[in-house]
């Protein structure tokens, strides 16, 4: 007497297997995007916040600055365009990434802070008292 094997199995896991490394896949292109993100975003708020504090610093130097602390970090993009106006008020900061389809933007505002200012001031109002 001979057995029959049915093939149903081998079709179902011919379904079910690239459907999974499909999804595997899928999560795996997601992590590495909020990661290329969040590191981004990082980055271009260190570099806002170092630029607001110094005056002296042009949009070339604040554009190798943010380019130099994003060497090496990304996973998934390669190159973020950056756009950025640096004037006596404040820095605005743009950068986008860009691979096949996906796209990435982020957009930094700060006003340029003056401590030394606001130190003193704090001081001469102590000294009225």
């Amino acid at each position: 007497m001979r057995k029959e094997i049915k093939g149903s199995m081998t079709i179902e896991a011919a379904v079910i297997v690239p459907l999974i490394l499909w999804v595997f896949m899928l999560i795996v292109l997601m992590l590495f995007y909020f990661h290329d993100k969040n590191v981004i975003s990082v980055i271009a708020h260190e570099t806002v916040v170092k630029a607001s504090g110094d005056e002296a610093m042009t949009a070339e130097e604040i554009e190798t600055y943010f380019q130099k602390r994003l060497n090496g970090k990304l996973l998934l993009f390669s190159w973020v365009d950056t756009e950025i106006k640096s004037e006596k008020e404040g820095i605005c900061f743009g950068g986008t990434a860009r691979r096949h389809r996906m796209a990435l933007k982020i957009d930094m505002k700060m006003k340029r802070t003056e401590p030394e200012k606001m130190i003193r001031n704090i001081r001469r109002i102590g000294a009225i008292k």
